[in-house]
């Protein structure tokens, strides 16, 4: 089994597709209305750290999500001063402890391995994971393992989530697909010297969700701008 996340510029885009995707018989299609927290900063954080357990990003995005306001704030005025130090040298040792207890409960539930429940439980309040949802989620993908209908039945219950661009942010699925790429929903001009910081941002927040492929799709006859930021090395056209 695996999952799937469609990113739209817009909500009437990503709900006109979860409807789509129901009419044709797929049932475990939601549409993910998820807000820009201090939980999607943590959990970005932590997803840089695996790639890298020294990424000053990693350890900057884990701080703004367990830290308030104004805490993180003099930590990232201290950054600035001493631009050559890690940024985890800024933090107090017990958020130190903390993210790195939380990288290696991730590191080790990715990889497999067993993690004892009280680790599970911290890792799982730090992410703001509700408990009931992971449990009902749990007994309906047993209970309908032996169901009937074949590969059919399995299709219709693989987990697909749509959601917006600016909503996207923390959020991760193993095949990503980002819908209406193109200058007009991306750049918001025609214009490719109005590419705006916000603009590269929301870009590559979309860019970065999948974990093993990313569907890029658009009906346009002419390549988007941002398409050639990317290696063409890494790009496969269908």
């Amino acid at each position: 089994m695996f999952d799937v996340l469609i990113i739209s510029p817009t909500k009437g885009q990503a709900l006109r597709i979860v409807e789509g995707l129901k009419d044709k018989g797929l049932r475990n299609v939601t549409l993910e209305k998820r807000q820009d927290t201090e939980a999607s900063a943590l959990e970005d954080g932590l997803r840089t750290l695996l790639r890298g357990k020294d990424s000053n990003l990693g350890w900057r995005l884990a701080a703004r999500g367990l830290l308030t306001d104004q805490a993180f704030a003099k930590v990232f005025d201290k950054s600035v001063t001493k631009p050559d130090a890690l940024f985890s040298s800024h933090l107090e040792t017990s958020t130190r402890k903390q993210v790195r207890e939380a990288l290696a409960s991730v590191r080790a539930v990715t990889k497999g391995k067993s993690v004892k429940k009280n680790k599970i439980a911290a890792l799982a309040s730090l992410l703001e994971l509700d408990n009931h949802t992971m449990a009902t989620d749990s007994i309906k993908e047993r209970m309908s393992e032996g169901s009937s209908g074949g590969g059919l039945a399995a299709i219709r219950r693989i987990p697909i989530r749509a959601t917006t661009v600016m909503s996207s942010k923390g959020l991760a699925a193993e095949y990503v697909f980002i819908t209406h790429f193109d200058d007009f929903w991306f750049i918001g001009d025609d214009d490719k010297t109005k590419i705006s910081d916000k603009d590269i941002c929301s870009f590559l927040v979309a860019l970065t969700r999948a974990k093993t492929k990313l569907f890029l799709v658009s009906a346009k006859a002419v390549d988007p701008t941002f398409l050639s930021w990317i290696k063409p090395e890494r790009i496969e056209r269908v």
